[in-house]
């Protein structure tokens, strides 16, 4: 009886501990530490790590832009180095996917 009365404080406390840890420990924006600050009140570099010279620059030169620094060409390349049009399936963290075509118009896919 004893040993059972062990084993059953100490799956409470881990339980407790389980809920406090939920209720009082750190919240899903509480990655990078520091305080808050209103946004209108930011005085710092543009957060988004987007270069300064984008800042003014087209739409398109911005597409481009967030394309090489999102790598999107590296599923979205077709067989024969078409950039942005294919549908060949790849693999990310030990999933197979289909990565679908960019484009917002019909194009003929190359699998």
């Amino acid at each position: 009886m004893r040993r059972f009365l062990v084993v059953l404080l100490i799956v409470a406390l881990f339980v407790l501990g389980a809920i406090a840890w939920i209720v009082l420990g750190p919240g899903p924006l509480n990655f990078a530490g520091g305080s808050r600050i209103a946004l209108q009140d930011y005085k710092g570099p543009d957060p988004t790590g987007v270069p300064a010279g984008l800042r003014n620059a087209s739409l398109v030169e911005r597409g481009q832009y967030l394309t090489r620094a999102a790598d999107c060409e590296a599923c979205h390349t077709s067989a024969i180095g078409v950039m942005l049009i294919s549908s060949m399936p790849c693999t990310k963290a030990s999933r197979r996917m289909v990565c679908g075509s960019i484009p917002p118009f019909p194009i003929p896919l190359i699998r």
